[in-house]
């Protein structure tokens, strides 16, 4: 995972004035971030079912 910017994103950050999209944690972080999030949603469908994301 890449910690700067590319000369590329620079560019278009510099036209568009944002950059996107970019990686921010690694792909196994954000599957189990997940998993763990719905689980907890079917454990309180009511509170903070998906619908509510």
């Amino acid at each position: 995972m890449a910690t700067k910017l590319s000369a590329e994103e620079v560019l278009r950050y510099q036209q568009d004035g944002v950059v996107a999209p970019i990686t921010v944690i690694p792909p196994a972080v954000a599957k189990e971030l997940r998993r763990r999030l719905e689980s907890v949603e079917k454990c309180f469908p009511q509170q903070i079912g998906p619908e509510k994301r």
